[in-house]
């Protein structure tokens, strides 16, 4: 599945996107169990810690988290 998002954004912000995107296709699929896997370092930090900070980097992460 491929998804055209159109604006400028941080890099870190696409690849939470991008993760985000692929947990969805997992759960429509029917998994309920998943690995994350993810070299980007920020992303896992905030998953790992469940962080949340009003930065447009931890409003991604708030959809994630729920």
């Amino acid at each position: 599945m491929c998804n055209t998002i159109t604006g400028n954004f941080e890099v870190d912000i696409m690849e939470a996107i991008a993760a985000r995107q692929a947990l969805s296709i997992a759960i429509e699929a029917g998994f309920r169990r998943v690995i994350l896997e993810t070299d980007n370092i920020k992303l896992a930090h905030h998953l790992l810690m469940k962080k949340r900070d009003p930065a447009p980097f931890g409003n991604m992460v708030k959809t994630f988290l729920g």
